[in-house]
């Protein structure tokens, strides 16, 4: 068990490290720090931690949006065709990241749950070669 103050220590760490863009999993992997399910459980009894914590989460997102900006200008001003992929590469996984941290912001405007689709019939393989068969037979 940790006493008031290691507990705030931590606390205090886990927080400034996910702004730096450190995973939760990552930052308890380190040595002298508490596992995840430990974090989980502070953040249902502690409502200043878990406040805290959501801020921290929006903090990350933003990290990881500067970070796709800095990948840009990173670029030299005539880069290669392999540093275009090797940044676009980068920048996808950097978007990917900020939405999931932070959806409302920087999520897909198409990612609906409530989207309908009518009178879709699904087209197998098997169809399509019949069809084929009946063309030829003509």
């Amino acid at each position: 068990m940790y006493t008031e103050n290691k507990l705030i220590i931590l606390k205090d760490y886990i927080l400034e490290q996910m702004t730096e863009g450190k995973s939760l999993s990552t930052i308890c992997k380190e040595k002298n720090t508490i596992s995840s399910a430990e974090v989980y459980r502070l953040l249902n009894k502690d409502t200043q931690f878990r406040e805290k914590y959501t801020h921290a989460r929006e903090q990350q997102a933003l990290f990881y949006a500067e970070k796709m900006q800095q990948t840009i200008e990173n670029l030299p001003e005539k880069p290669t065709r392999e540093q275009v992929d090797r940044a676009r590469l980068s920048i996808d996984t950097d978007k990917f990241i900020s939405s999931k941290l932070l959806p409302k912001v920087y999520g897909s405007a198409t990612t609906q749950t409530n989207i309908q689709i009518n009178n879709v019939t699904p087209v197998t393989g098997m169809q399509i070669v019949n069809e084929i068969e009946e063309d030829l037979s003509e």
